[in-house]
């Protein structure tokens, strides 16, 4: 009787053990499941924000400059302009400049509004000057690691008439926000444009970020590494 009942005992000992052992391999493979679903999903959410870069915003305001100025040369001051005139355009020094020019020519050809030559004689001409294109950096005061990126564009233009009429232009001014980490701030500027580049401001202390974050961190990874040796102690 006492055999029967040790041998009862022995054979639920072993059962149970091996109950337990294959919870802690289904917690095991749950976990590791787990880990590889959380890093799949931050690398397709990484990866489906792709941050333009600072050259490639400048880019955008300044073809947005020159259809903004290329509407309106449609006016009353030359509504019937002939198949043979031509335009000049003239842009001030800026480091910009070039960028603006080009979207100008590529938009005035497109709208079909007159003829641009760069040395024909012109009858008419637009001058435009570049007043703003620049990059800015602000800190966050919800995130000590993000930054508020500001990339902005001005211009004025006029227009000179072959009668040597001049009509101002409503000038543009246009301003892109986002917010961006500090850490890939050096990939989103271009070392040949300044105005691509900006000084980061400093980060300001942050007792949640710089004491609490860290020590919450180290404590749960602590927690896990004990409750990992107390399972495989089991």
């Amino acid at each position: 009787m006492n055999a029967t009942a040790h041998s009862t005992s022995l054979g639920f000992a072993r059962g149970f053990t091996r109950v337990q052992q294959g919870i802690i391999r289904c917690l095991r493979c749950f976990s590791f499941t787990l880990f590889m679903v959380v890093c799949f999903t931050t690398t397709i959410f990484a990866q489906s924000r792709i941050i333009p870069r600072n050259f490639d915003i400048a880019d955008t305001l300044t073809r947005e400059a020159a259809l903004f100025f290329a509407k309106q040369l449609h006016s009353p001051l030359f509504p019937q302009p002939s198949p043979t005139d031509t335009l000049r355009i003239q842009t001030y020094t800026h480091e910009a400049s070039w960028m603006l020019e080009q979207a100008l020519f590529s938009t005035i050809v497109t709208k079909k509004r007159f003829r641009a030559s760069d040395t024909a004689v012109p009858h008419h001409r637009l001058v435009v000057r570049i007043t703003d294109v620049a990059t800015r950096y602000f800190a966050c005061t919800h995130d000590v690691d993000a930054l508020a990126r500001e990339i902005s564009c001005a211009a004025q233009a006029t227009m000179e008439t072959r009668e040597g009429t001049t009509q101002t232009l409503e000038p543009f001014s246009k301003t892109y926000r986002d917010t961006v980490s500090r850490r890939t701030v050096a990939s989103l500027e271009n070392k040949q444009y300044s105005f691509t580049q900006a000084t980061m401001p400093d980060t300001e202390p942050n007792f949640w970020k710089q004491v609490m974050e860290p020590a919450i961190v180290i404590v749960a990874a602590g927690i896990m590494v004990a409750l990992f040796f107390f399972v495989r102690t089991q």
